[in-house]
């Protein structure tokens, strides 16, 4: 048996960082404790959660249903 160490985030993700502020404030996003800013600051943020430790991520995309800012995010933040 092996412990992997998972953490998970609630995500604002918008083109602008100050669109992705207004979207967790509208969605009651704590930037302190979650994900919130453009694919390059949540690529930065990934790389130093992982440089922390982290093996794995949960990400809650509170606005998935209108499919936008998973969009964003798999053709931004996702590695190929």
């Amino acid at each position: 048996n092996e412990i992997t160490r998972t953490v998970e985030y609630s995500v604002a993700l918008a083109r602008s960082e100050e669109e992705a502020v207004y979207k967790a404030q509208e969605r009651n996003i704590n930037p302190e404790k979650g994900l919130v800013g453009s694919p390059a600051t949540l690529r930065q943020r990934l790389h130093e959660i992982e440089e922390a430790g982290a093996q794995e991520a949960i990400l809650y995309f509170q606005d998935a249903a209108q499919l936008d800012s998973v969009r964003l995010f798999a053709e931004e933040c996702i590695e190929r």
